[in-house]
């Protein structure tokens, strides 16, 4: 699908008179997204000494300022998947969508004893699936819990987000709760998530 231009040229005035302030009044777009990076990328630019011109990034991008359009390279992954940023808050995945369990508990913890195995190899006293799921479910993380989840998060294919839901009793609001308690900032992770956020009623 398109972008609109127009809205990513909104936004980034918005942050502009804003000092970057983020909107949590609603489910961020793509243009959002991408107005954000280019926001985030000219504020790095001023942090380094860098030329946000020679970066092609803010108001010397074709999607900003129209400058020089960029043609986005074939088989390359959408920027709301490829860049850094935090899912909607906790309070917009509580709601019965949010929160629905889909399968009974499986007591020996395949899927999550497999994904440990395969992306937490290298670590000395690796969790077993069933340290993993008790991190999930009741947020119990100890030392060096929120890097690991962090890292398992980080690191799996965005093919197994829903079987985290399909395997385990894992619901949408556990698997956001883990985001943010192990600070993870993956984009495809933030985006898959933000697609089961509801603005709360209150």
């Amino acid at each position: 699908m398109a972008l609109d231009v127009n809205a990513i040229r909104e936004e980034f005035a918005r942050l502009e008179r804003t000092g970057g302030t983020i909107q949590l009044d609603r489910v961020p777009t793509r243009e959002d997204i991408h107005a954000r990076w280019h926001w985030d990328m000219t504020k790095l630019c001023e942090k380094k000494g860098f030329d946000a011109a020679d970066w092609k990034v803010g108001r010397h991008s074709f999607l900003v300022g129209g400058v020089d359009q960029h043609e986005i390279t074939a088989g390359e992954p959408p920027l709301e998947w490829r860049y850094r940023y935090d899912p909607m808050p906790l309070p917009w995945f509580d709601h019965p969508a949010g929160t629905d369990i889909l399968v009974p508990i499986d007591t020996h913890h395949h899927f999550l004893h497999h994904l440990a195995g395969k992306h937490l190899a290298g670590w000395s006293n690796r969790p077993s699936g069933e340290d993993i799921y008790n991190m999930f479910v009741h947020e119990d993380y100890g030392p060096g819990d929120k890097l690991m989840m962090s890292e398992l998060l980080a690191d799996i294919r965005p093919q197994a987000y829903p079987q985290l839901r399909r395997w385990d009793a894992l619901s949408i609001w556990h698997i956001a709760r883990a985001a943010h308690t192990s600070q993870v900032r993956r984009g495809r992770l933030s985006w898959w998530l933000n697609r089961f956020a509801v603005k709360p009623l209150n």
